[in-house]
């Protein structure tokens, strides 16, 4: 049990850069049957959201039989390999699960990864390394979430002629040249 808690408290504290709300990563240490150990408050956040994992009576569940039953089977891959990875509902809760240690009693730590969070994280960066405009920051902040330039000009309320102005400097201030090279290099930050 030292070892599982060594772990938890490790990947907690090992956060790249100075600890924020948006790259805290969110952790559950859990047994076999699913009952929580621990957790931290960036997994109190995401479990508090509507999304596909929920606790009830003290135990991890997924919303749907579908997601349960690849909760279920990466705990059994993770117990028999070390680590296994798993998406879950539509908005696309990355689950990473891993064995905390062979002597543990069949306890995994639970990492999740909100992708809404994690391109919050991303776009702030982006803004920091760039020296992005509140303009420039909001296209690209909605361009990340899939929508078209002339969609993101209706969703900020300007002509599609100030969304492609915003858009050629951010390809300006980013050396980038095309959208999709723009939103991967996002994605990668």
């Amino acid at each position: 049990m030292a070892s599982a808690q060594t772990l938890f408290r490790t990947i907690e504290r090992t956060t790249p850069g100075p600890a924020t709300p948006a790259n805290t990563p969110a952790l559950i240490w859990i047994d076999r049957q699913r009952a929580v150990i621990d957790r931290n408050a960036a997994a109190e956040e995401i479990l508090e959201k509507a999304n596909p994992l929920e606790l009830a009576f003290g135990r991890l569940h997924a919303r749907c039989r579908r997601d349960m039953v690849k909760l279920e089977t990466a705990m059994a891959q993770a117990q028999a390999g070390g680590y296994a990875t798993i998406v879950l509902g539509e908005a696309g809760l990355g689950v990473e699960v891993l064995r905390t240690a062979p002597d543990a009693a069949e306890q995994c730590l639970i990492l999740l990864r909100d992708p809404a969070k994690e391109r919050e994280a991303q776009i702030v960066d982006a803004t920091r390394h760039f020296g992005l405009t509140k303009a420039e920051q909001g296209l690209l902040d909605i361009l990340a979430r899939g929508a078209s330039l002339p969609d993101a000009a209706q969703m900020l309320g300007v002509a599609r002629s100030t969304a492609r102005t915003h858009l050629q400097r951010l390809f300006d201030k980013t050396g980038k040249r095309r959208q999709v090279d723009l939103l991967r290099m996002v994605a990668s930050l």
